[in-house]
């Protein structure tokens, strides 16, 4: 689940100013054009990657939940090494990547400010520094304050009705950060307590999971979830619905729901292809460096658009275009980690000998 959102983020980062707003369209509209549905797809869909990220904090509550039942206890100074461990020297690298990408490439020298609260992982709360440095970077902003106040959101969903206390405060705060921040930035800053609804029901997937309750979805909900994704996509930038309004952010998480299931569900109706493609060589290559990926791709992608301008608005070229970069950083990536683990264990077996 984890590869084809990270692909679908590179996909949004590769749309955002690069090609004219989603069309609007009625069904007389598609009726008559059907030459066009492909690109009006391509167009479409892309910009529903705005929900990937609500989608991987799903996985995310899912994956320290899933832990938290299925490993043995470990004290929170263990807890919080091994989450720091996990994500912030990668952080740091693909930060240092992309501030020497700023300057020696695109000429642009941050901050000291700027730097110090992305160093921090603080730069999230401030709508000048959201955005700086690197445009992906945001996200490691938000794991970061669930990472360690997961804890706590363990306790509060273990007591009675621990899970709806979870999702009343999500959507109180949903709906506060809505009308009160939203609308007076151009560049509002993130808060985590805005995903806390999808870490929640990701928490709540992985109890239900660890107890056996749900091992797949039946073919009678898949088939109406992919539906319900199809629908998503299709209607995502109608005038009536506006997803990637800013406006709404409380319509993501019902949206990242509506694909999620539907994903699960196609998975679910294809159970042995899907099999074949997750004990793949290369899907667990990919699967190693999701991180990696989205954490890097984003001064690649403002290089081709903003410096070389080669997709000159077409939206199956865009497409293949975000293919192509992120099977490159997954394949080299994954290299440069091969070697380093090579080099690592020839060096620790002179150390032992």
């Amino acid at each position: 689940m984890r590869i084809p959102m990270a692909f679908w983020v590179v996909w949004f980062h590769s749309y955002i100013s690069n090609v004219p707003e989603p069309m609007m369209y009625t069904f007389s509209f598609l009726v008559f054009n059907i030459r066009s549905l492909p690109a009006i797809f391509f167009n479409d869909a892309a910009f529903l990657g705005v929900i990937a990220v609500n989608i991987f904090i799903i996985i995310s509550g899912f994956g320290l939940t899933y832990s938290h039942y299925r490993k043995k206890p470990i004290s929170n100074y263990r807890y919080f090494k091994k989450r720091f461990q996990r994500i912030m020297p990668i952080y740091w690298i693909a930060l240092t990547f992309a501030i020497l990408w700023n300057i020696y490439v695109f000429n642009y020298i941050p901050s000291w400010f700027s730097i110090f609260t992305h160093i921090l992982g603080i730069h999230v709360f401030f709508p000048a520094t959201l955005y700086d440095i690197n445009g992906s970077l945001w996200f490691v902003g938000l794991l970061i304050p669930f990472y360690i106040t997961f804890p706590i959101l363990i306790k509060i969903y273990e007591s009675k009705y621990g899970f709806w206390k979870l999702i009343i405060l999500g959507v109180l705060a949903k709906i506060l950060i809505g009308l009160f921040i939203y609308p007076n930035f151009s560049n509002p800053p993130k808060l985590w307590l805005e995903f806390l609804v999808d870490f929640a029901l990701g928490m709540h997937l992985a109890k239900r999971y660890v107890l056996d309750e749900i091992k797949t979805i039946p073919n009678a909900i898949a088939l109406p979830a992919i539906f319900l994704s199809i629908c998503a996509v299709l209607v995502s930038r109608n005038s009536y619905i506006d997803l990637h309004s800013l406006q709404d952010p409380y319509l993501h998480s019902v949206y990242a729901v509506i694909i999620l299931f539907g994903m699960i569900g196609l998975f679910n109706l294809f159970p042995r292809f899907s099999q074949k493609i997750s004990a793949s060589k290369i899907h667990k290559l990919l699967l190693a460096t999701v991180l990696e990926i989205y954490l890097f791709h984003s001064p690649l992608v403002d290089y081709v658009k903003y410096g070389q301008d080669i997709l000159h608005g077409d939206p199956v070229r865009t497409f293949f275009f975000a293919l192509g970069i992120f099977l490159v950083l997954g394949f080299g990536i994954a290299l440069i980690q091969t070697c380093f683990a090579y080099v690592y264990g020839q060096i620790t077996k002179r150390k032992i000998a």
